[in-house]
């Protein structure tokens, strides 16, 4: 890591550990959420395969145009999911808190999750007893990125481009922290730095070492 002045810190798999929530249960939380709102699953897999010739990818983008199609708010089937959920395996990590607000305040540090901004509400009150506004972290949810009726997950072309250029971020000197393989694929090839998390432990070491550099 070598002259980072922007950091991405993914949520899931990163701010806690990807086996206390995994991304099984959340799709099965937001299949369950829809059945209860009125969704009809029926065309899930073709709309899927629509929107993979079209080169969008992700679960909450399929879940978006089967909303659309069925006018059902896609944030109330957010909302729902987060009902759905157990979130009890989370538990407080104040030292991660402490050290994302402090590295935060030497770099631009981001949460940037392909998740949902009531998914990520409901983590960060199990994690730093507080909510996203009250952490005074910024944050980049699949809320923040939806443009043209889609959603432009971590993963797709152009998206960490597109942010640094945004957030006015050097892409070289930008960092992202995933446990995903196709996202850190994605950062390679945007050229940011990048390291492959594979428990909070390796979180908070990066975050330590980053604290102690100018």
């Amino acid at each position: 890591m070598r002259n980072i002045q922007g950091v991405f810190v993914d949520c899931d798999g990163v701010l806690y550990d990807a086996d206390l929530l995994t991304y099984e249960q959340i799709v099965s939380a937001g299949r369950l959420a829809g059945v209860q709102l009125g969704l009809d699953w029926e065309d899930f897999d073709k709309v899927h395969q629509d929107l993979k010739k079209k080169g969008f990818h992700g679960f909450y983008n399929i879940v978006l145009e089967l909303c659309q199609a069925q006018s059902i708010p896609f944030n109330s089937l957010a909302k729902k999911m987060t009902e759905l959920l157990d979130y009890s395996t989370l538990q407080l990590n104040p030292e991660l808190f402490t050290l994302l607000q402090q590295v935060s305040q030497k770099k631009k540090l981001f949460i940037f999750t392909n998740n949902t901004k009531p998914h990520l509400e409901k983590v960060f009150y199990r994690l730093f007893g507080c909510s996203v506004v009250q952490s005074g972290l910024s944050v980049i949810t699949a809320e923040s990125t939806f443009e043209n009726g889609h959603f432009y997950p971590k993963r797709m072309h152009g998206v960490f481009a597109k942010w640094c250029q945004k957030l006015n971020l050097i892409p070289h000197q930008t960092l992202m922290l995933d446990d995903s393989d196709n996202v850190i694929d994605a950062a390679k090839k945007s050229g940011l730095q990048y390291y492959k998390i594979k428990s909070t432990q390796e979180t908070t070491q990066i975050l330590k070492e980053l604290n102690e550099t100018k």
